[in-house]
């Protein structure tokens, strides 16, 4: 039962950091734009909130 649940915990833990690992990947993109793209930043910012609201559903 045990290794049942690390197995679980582990899997959780590899997703929330492929998630962070995305999420740190957009910040970064819409740090480097900064005033430059103003549109593609919005949809970038958007992707974000999409991505962190998506650690609250789960």
């Amino acid at each position: 039962v045990f290794q049942d649940e690390a197995v679980m915990i582990n899997n959780c833990i590899e997703t929330l950091q492929e998630r962070l690992h995305e999420v740190r990947k957009i910040a970064t993109e819409i740090g480097q734009l900064a005033d430059q793209d103003s549109e593609k930043r919005t949809v970038l910012f958007a992707q974000l909130n999409q991505e962190l609201s998506s650690f609250n559903t789960e």
